[in-house]
């Protein structure tokens, strides 16, 4: 290739990444101001909802617990009543479906006002995950690239939970090489959202990731006797009826399904039945495992690795948001690390990692077509074809790919950056 070719094909590739990077801090600034700040009672915001949108319901909930009144939030009304309490102003309607676990973690948060409390959960979500994929990459720049992330604003803006578990599934990929407990412990903390926490367990089981297995079990089962001890088996019957209650209001249309990247979703959508609709989402959901099952088994890489378990997450269940795309950014980072380092990731996959959590709802919303299964199916799709073939055995390299070397002048190679790398996935 000619030098003015290769000149050109460079200056495209860094508009493309400078465009894709002001994408991030331009909609991270906007959310801020416009959905961030408050300017009214009740932690009202410039766009009419809420600071964080749902997190005031998860503030009053926290209050509840904490009151001894777990079961009331359950009941649409007693928690708008609460809800109302909390904030100091109208409240609307939430039917409240996560299981009594989540009670447990969330009642810190009633020690704080309601605006130091949100900021205090976010930035703790933010700072872990910044940690976790500071120590998986021994890169900060892309690591910090989280903080401008698409999706990570997103979820700031609408959702506290989606940075709660990009958080954990990032501990959870740092410590598997060397602390599989403490990963296997992360994924387990995510079971307070039981419909996405499923498929780590089959990641490390698939991996013959054993330690972190055992710990994920432990810990899934702790979690659960300690929401008995403190609220009782009544609070569990509770949720199950909420949960009844909320796949009711999915079938029927009343949960906004254009801010669902699930199959699931998606065919409601359009028109088909619950049961036709339940049928096609139990088909991605099987393929989605199983992908996740090939990859892990074979994958050498760590960003593939998360890649499959983060694109799967939303296909494999009826019932996320957009939100909860957040996770996205992990395998983002992993992956950016390694192209940074040398290794071959296409450009395509990280910039559909960086938009699909914001054009996957903006297309819904303004068209009605559902990008979700497409997009995060492609990804899916080459993270199987990044695998190892059989005959490799599925051994894992032990570190990122390292950086390409260019002599210093004299003919003298500056040092390797250090890089802590990709840990064992073995077959």
């Amino acid at each position: 290739m000619s030098p003015a070719r290769e000149a050109a094909r460079r200056i495209t590739r860094l508009s493309a990444t400078g465009i894709l990077l002001a994408l991030g801090v331009v909609y991270l600034v906007a959310g801020i101001h416009r959905n961030l700040v408050p300017v009214g009672p009740g932690l009202a915001n410039r766009v009419g909802t809420r600071v964080g949108d749902d997190f005031s319901a998860f503030y009053a909930v926290a209050r509840e617990v904490t009151r001894g009144r777990a079961r009331a939030v359950y009941a649409e009304d007693a928690l708008r009543e609460a809800h109302a309490r909390a904030i100091g102003a109208e409240a609307p309607r939430y039917q409240w479906a996560y299981p009594p676990t989540a009670g447990v973690l969330l009642a810190p948060l009633a020690l704080l006002e309601p605006l130091a409390a949100y900021w205090t959960w976010t930035a703790a979500a933010l700072a872990v995950a910044l940690i976790a994929l500071f120590r998986a990459t021994r890169d900060a720049p892309v690591a910090a690239l989280a903080l401008v992330f698409p999706g990570v604003a997103h979820a700031m803006i609408c959702n506290p939970t989606g940075l709660t578990h990009m958080a954990l599934l990032a501990v959870a990929m740092a410590a598997l090489g060397t602390r599989p407990a403490l990963a296997g412990v992360a994924t387990a903390l995510l079971t307070y959202k039981p419909h996405l926490a499923w498929l780590p367990p089959l990641a490390f089981a698939s991996a013959g990731r054993r330690r972190a297995l055992a710990a994920w079990m432990l810990a899934a089962l702790a979690l659960p006797l300690v929401s008995l001890l403190a609220f009782g088996l009544g609070a569990w019957g509770d949720f199950l009826a909420a949960a009844r209650l909320n796949v009711a209001h999915v079938d029927a249309g009343r949960l906004p399904l254009d801010r669902m990247p699930t199959p699931y979703a998606a065919l409601l959508s359009n028109g088909a039945a619950p049961r036709v609709a339940a049928a096609g989402q139990l088909l991605v959901t099987a393929m989605a495992a199983l992908a996740v099952v090939h990859v892990w088994r074979r994958s050498p890489r760590l960003g593939v690795s998360a890649l499959a378990l983060a694109a799967a997450t939303p296909i494999a269940t009826p019932y996320a948001y957009d939100y909860d795309m957040a996770m996205l950014a992990v395998p983002f980072v992993l992956l950016a690390a390694e192209r940074r380092a040398g290794a071959a990731v296409p450009a395509w996959v990280l910039a559909a990692l960086w938009v699909g959590p914001l054009l996957v709802p903006l297309v819904a919303q303004a068209s009605g077509w559902h990008l979700g299964l497409p997009l995060l199916g492609a990804l899916l799709a080459w993270a199987v074809h990044e695998t190892a073939p059989s005959g490799s055995g599925g051994a894992a390299t032990e570190r990122l790919p390292q950086p390409r070397q260019t002599p210093r002048p004299g003919g003298s190679v500056p040092p390797a950056r250090q890089s802590r790398g990709a840990p064992r996935l073995p077959a």
